[in-house]
């Protein structure tokens, strides 16, 4: 229980303090949790009553003062590809960045395992690298120069956030029909070849998200920027764009997949969700809207009758006779 009362604390002094949101407290409680299990051989009860009612009391608390979270929408594929238009504006490498966030896009990836901290920095496990992507065809992995008859490609994930032990994961892509330039119908194994094939001559170290800026050199897209060209894309739409950032990629991506039929485990793997975190991604789309308002208005499911309605308890007609022997 001693262990206990030091977390509370640590969960006061984070809220009260540190000003800091129940769901980062949570988050650290995870960390600290996973700390102890790696370092000390034992399991903190961060489940404990006590800490569940702190967390709660401090959501509470951030939702009164009308200091809720913002909630980030969905990107969609049309979004996304209505967004290419804009590449002349974002000059050198633009057609990397575009194609970086519909990548982002496919693989449901976090921010930083596609785009840099900085134009110096980027996630030494989380970052994904062109040495990750590879293409194949059939079992045979493809030089350069054979891209364009891949039938899959390939992503290795190193690591991730939910990923802490570095197991690593690959996600594949298979190419459905003919090739095809991204943006005219190719999927993903199409603009995973061209993002690779923009600047080949950088090393297999260097990010996806980098580019040539002459004479050799290369640079990257950094988070921040990706975020400003992705809230350019989707204000096309005539959307809020203050409610879209990068996350509303994955977050796309999920509602994507969701939609097309994926099952839970489906989603949970795609995503890399080490728990039934991937539940809070998928958000509504049209096929539930589309489906569920056909199913309030077909009268013929009930035959017209609501619950309860002109039905008496206790009267059933006609009358059972449960004592009559057959």
């Amino acid at each position: 229980m001693t262990n206990v009362w030091h977390l509370f604390e640590y969960v006061a002094y984070a809220f009260a303090t540190k000003k800091l949101r129940s769901a980062t407290i949570e988050s650290h409680l995870s960390a600290i949790k996973f700390f102890h299990r790696i370092s000390r051989g034992f399991e903190l009860d961060t489940t404990h009553p006590v800490l569940v009612n702190a967390l709660k009391g401090a959501a509470r608390s951030h939702s009164d003062a009308g200091n809720q979270a913002t909630v980030r929408r969905p990107v969609s594929w049309e979004m996304l590809m209505a967004g290419e238009k804009l590449i002349p504006t974002w000059q050198t490498g633009g057609r990397v960045l575009w194609l970086a966030l519909c990548a982002s896009f496919c693989f449901l990836t976090r921010a930083s395992e596609m785009f840099a901290e900085t134009r110096s920095r980027v996630h030494e496990t989380y970052c994904l690298r062109r040495a990750d992507v590879a293409f194949f065809s059939g079992k045979f992995q493809l030089t350069a120069a054979q891209w364009s008859a891949a039938d899959r490609v390939e992503v290795r994930f190193r690591g991730s956030k939910g990923d802490q032990l570095r197991k690593g994961a690959v996600l594949t892509r298979v190419r459905r029909g003919p090739a095809m330039r991204a943006g005219e119908g190719g999927g993903a194994v199409d603009l995973m070849i061209e993002l690779m094939s923009c600047y080949l001559f950088l090393p297999s170290s260097a990010p996806l998200v980098a580019f040539g800026v002459g004479n050799g050199r290369w640079s990257m897209w950094t988070q921040q920027q990706a975020t400003t060209a992705l809230r350019k894309v989707v204000a096309l739409a005539g959307v809020r764009a203050e409610e879209y950032a990068l996350h509303s990629l994955r977050i796309g991506g999920a509602t994507h997949l969701s939609a097309g039929g994926a099952t839970p485990e489906v989603l949970q793997r795609e995503g890399r969700w080490a728990s039934d975190a991937y539940k809070t991604y998928v958000r509504s789309h049209g096929m539930d809207a589309s489906w569920v308002a056909d199913v309030m208005a077909e009268e013929t499911i009930s035959g017209g009758i609501q619950p309860g309605q002109g039905t008496e308890w206790g009267r059933v007609n006609p009358p059972l006779d449960l004592t009559r022997q057959t």
